[in-house]
């Protein structure tokens, strides 16, 4: 089973001053963001829902017209389109989950900046044969 991350989203995500972003500029993305929101898991064909909490900090990406998201030491990489973002295909993290290593893959997640508030989806599986979907809420702090 995997555990509640503090919202990796990553993301991921994010907005400054009021700015809805514009082109490939990461600047209105840029920052630390207060992340809530739920997460249902499925393994073994149950399905659990779970709240999340926590912190994602934003930076300018690695690469011209992104964005990378870190929250509980997994950092991902976003492409960025004016308000909208979605992740790079093929990323994964692994987390500790009650003493135990996992690895997530992501398959898919986007999100949309309006003023100060992101609001976003992602959905992947872990190697122990478990899904989840989460969708949040990011505040700007």
């Amino acid at each position: 089973m995997i555990r509640t991350w503090h919202l990796l989203i990553l993301v991921g995500a994010l907005a400054a001053c009021g700015s809805s972003g514009s082109g490939s500029d990461p600047t209105a993305w840029v920052g630390n963001w207060n992340a809530v929101g739920t997460q249902s898991t499925t393994c073994n064909g149950a399905t659990t829902p779970t709240q999340l909490t926590g912190l994602t900090v934003i930076a300018a990406g690695s690469k011209a017209g992104t964005i990378q998201t870190t929250a509980d030491n997994c950092t991902l990489l976003w492409d960025l389109s004016g308000a909208s973002i979605t992740l790079e295909s093929g990323q994964t993290c692994t987390v500790s989950v009650a003493g135990a290593n996992v690895t997530v893959t992501w398959t898919q997640s986007s999100a949309t900046l309006s003023g100060t508030t992101i609001t976003g989806t992602n959905t992947g599986a872990t190697n122990n044969g478990c899904s989840f979907m989460q969708q949040y809420t990011l505040t700007k702090m």
